[in-house]
């Protein structure tokens, strides 16, 4: 889940790591979990549990006209996001596949889905918990999953269409990816979008998956001219709306949808989570300071030494300062106490070519719609700092169309919580922030045209 920081130090015999804390992947809500859901054992059972029958992603209608979504998450494990916006992660079970009280555990067992094993007629859901133990049955909305293949220059990138049934034309929206390698999302809220009426455009990350390239090289820019490349693929489909293709990118995700959207008139309208007002270097900063005084509980006069010797460390890294400035503070900060949390060797790869990637630049050439959605509660993303950005910014640009959103109470993945939350916390989430899906319909009915 963590976009390390690169900077092991070795000072003699010595090595001190700096902390694995957040410069996240953050990859959004669709896309959690990596091991808090390793294939555990059954928790009726108490033994290993046998594979029920898969559970198809996709949402779900209940008679009542609430909603269900299953999706897949890191490692393709099961995900599901319940008719009151609850997210948990799903494990196998003879009964079919369980749910405990948060997104990370299972046990002890709240609920129960099960898929129908008639894959000929409408796919639908068994759900069950135990406060409610009669079956309730939802079926499957129909959507098509088509595989998606377009090049940005010559590097091939691979993904899949996931759009309602129909001959269209509709809106459409390409993902961009956060940090580190990713696949193709198939989380939950991708098949919100396409309930809402949108083709969605989901492709593994340069390097990953199906896709060609090499990441550790690639810079922002080569990030969002493969996101735009997917546009120009969308434009050449039949039944997506090309007057309605818009981007959607979370945390790393919310630079390359502005960035990408600043380069071509192609674009409609912009979606940006938690993200894509600051520089890397000063997201990384701030995170790296959440982390100290929440974690690791140092006095604030140190974190303030750590994040100056920090920053002079990306800066050389990123050629914005001179390394002879380095190696002096460096003789000077390695025998004090704090030193030891951060480590002494620069950083490289990811830093080297993008740390003093500066977002203002296409922010300020950025002339579509735009929606950006800030957690109060995000210990990855400045919110306030990136807030100010963005304010300052479009209105210099005289910007027409912008809305800014801090959802109250949401960390960095947009999960309810009531304080700053780190990767460590995520298993404990229960529900996604109140009022961030009802912004996102909202937004998206009054600039895509679609109902709710």
């Amino acid at each position: 889940m963590l976009h390390h920081d690169c900077t092991i130090a070795q000072i003699g015999a010595r090595q001190t790591p700096e902390p694995a804390f957040t410069f996240r992947l953050a990859r959004a809500i669709l896309i959690l979990l990596g091991a808090a859901l390793s294939a555990a054992p059954s928790a009726a059972s108490g033994g290993e549990a046998a594979v029920p029958s898969d559970l198809v992603p996709g949402a779900y209608r209940f008679e009542d006209g609430a909603f269900l979504f299953i999706g897949e998450g890191d490692g393709h494990r099961k995900l599901v996001v319940l008719p009151d916006e609850q997210i948990r992660g799903l494990a196998p079970d003879p009964a079919g596949w369980i749910y405990g009280p948060s997104l990370g555990a299972t046990d002890p067992v709240e609920g129960w889905l099960r898929q129908s094993s008639d894959q000929t007629a409408q796919q639908t859901i068994g759900w069950w918990t135990r406060e409610r133990p009669h079956e309730r049955l939802a079926t499957r909305l129909a959507v098509r999953e088509e595989p998606a293949s377009f090049r940005n220059g010559r590097t091939k990138l691979a993904g899949t269409l996931i759009s309602p049934e129909g001959r269209g034309p509709f809106p459409a929206l390409v993902l961009a990816h956060g940090s580190g390698a990713e696949t193709r999302n198939r989380g939950p809220l991708v098949y919100e979008l396409a309930r809402l009426g949108f083709a969605v455009l989901t492709f593994d990350k340069r390097g990953s998956g199906e896709s060609k390239g090499d990441l550790r090289s690639a810079t922002l820019d080569d990030l969002a001219k493969d996101v735009v490349s997917g546009v120009d693929w969308l434009q050449q489909q039949p039944r997506v709306d090309q007057k309605r293709i818009g981007l959607w990118g979370h945390s790393q995700g919310a630079w390359i949808v502005v960035l990408a959207a600043s380069r071509s008139t192609d674009v409609a309208f912009v979606i940006a989570e938690c993200g894509g007002g600051v520089s890397p270097i000063e997201q990384h900063l701030s995170a790296g300071s959440n982390y100290y005084r929440v974690k690791r509980r140092l006095p604030e006069e140190h974190i303030e030494e750590i994040e100056k010797f920090r920053r002079l460390k990306y800066h050389v890294a990123a050629g914005l300062e001179p390394r002879n400035a380095y190696e002096t503070e460096l003789a000077r900060v390695k025998s004090l106490p704090w030193f030891a949390e951060t480590g002494g060797k620069l950083p490289d790869g990811f830093w080297e070519i993008n740390g003093a990637y500066d977002p203002v630049v296409a922010l300020a050439r950025l002339r579509q719609p735009v929606l950006f959605l800030l957690a109060e509660h995000d210990s990855s993303t400045p919110t306030e700092a990136t807030r100010r950005v963005l304010e300052t910014t479009l209105a210099k640009s005289r910007h027409l169309d912008h809305s800014i959103i801090v959802i109250p109470n949401a960390s960095h993945e947009l999960f309810e919580v009531s304080r700053l939350a780190f990767d460590d916390d995520i298993p404990a989430a229960v529900r996604l922030a109140p009022g961030y899906t009802s912004a996102l319909r909202a937004w998206l009915a009054s600039h895509a045209a679609l109902g709710d």
